[in-house]
């Protein structure tokens, strides 16, 4: 009995200071300045959200934001450029060569459980976007927005990509130009999904945290709406944890936040 308890007052005490350890932790991450905000597309007052992506499992970025567009009754489209065919299998669960038709059809079923309205994936090849015809994915692009015609469009930050991708960057670049072609007389808005300054550097990302900008606004993220996400993009399940060295499961309770750097170019070509 005296056993029992003893181990039962270190099991405790342990438990204590596991706590302290990570709100301690997770306090320091989110020590900064950016504005939490219940809702993005509330705030922006957004009527429709076009988010812009190169791989299936991009979407991970934007979880929150989307649930939050489905309670508000705000209809959602989601491109992404290509179907993922050249990425790692993460555990494998497929041939390579159907890695691309078993990616894209993770998305379309990640966007259903996202409540995404639109969904389009294009048969640009995985790791290529930089080669292709620049002018030639701008003009997809802004085919998709003439269409849709979001007042809120999301991708990556043209400089760094979020990983640094050069799909990535390409998209961004690419939504970007659209978006300004777009936007000529449209008055909407343009987002792009930001790792925050400090889980950069704690990543050892001091390259990309020059070429970033500061995150201006944030949202709550629930982690396990991300989790069941990476459950449904199975093939890169693996993903989070091979690229940080954090679990999923911990890495979005301490990082449980989305952020997003707002730009407002209503002005641009007036």
């Amino acid at each position: 009995m005296k056993k029992l308890k003893l181990t039962l007052k270190i099991f405790l005490g342990l438990f204590i200071i596991a706590c302290f350890l990570f709100l301690g932790f997770r306090g320091y991450l989110f020590s900064d300045d950016v504005q939490l905000t219940k809702s993005i597309t509330q705030q922006l007052q957004s009527k429709k959200v076009m988010i812009v992506f190169a791989h299936p499992d991009d979407e991970s970025y934007t979880t929150e934001l989307l649930l939050d567009a489905e309670k508000e009754g705000i209809e959602t489209a989601l491109l992404t450029f290509t179907p993922g065919d050249a990425g790692t299998q993460t555990p494998q669960v497929c041939q390579q060569q159907f890695l691309g038709d078993v990616r894209k059809a993770e998305v379309y079923k990640s966007g259903y459980a996202l409540g995404v309205d639109y969904q389009k994936v294009f048969d640009y090849g995985d790791g290529t976007l930089k080669n292709q015809s620049f002018s030639q994915l701008v003009d997809d692009i802004q085919k998709e927005l003439e269409e849709f015609k979001p007042n809120l469009v999301v991708t990556f930050w043209p400089e760094s990509g979020m990983t640094m991708h050069p799909d990535h960057m390409t998209v961004g670049k690419a939504t970007k130009q659209a978006f300004a072609n777009y936007n000529r007389y449209k008055n909407a808005k343009l987002a792009y999904t930001i790792m925050p300054s400090k889980v950069v550097s704690m990543l050892g990302g001091d390259e990309m945290l020059k070429l970033q900008p500061e995150a201006n606004i944030s949202i709550k993220a629930n982690a396990a709406a991300k989790i069941r996400l990476w459950n449904i993009n199975a093939s890169q399940q693996n993903f989070v944890k091979d690229y940080t060295g954090i679990p999923a499961w911990l890495l979005y309770r301490l990082i449980n936040r989305e952020y997003y750097f707002v730009e407002d170019l209503s002005k641009m070509n007036s």
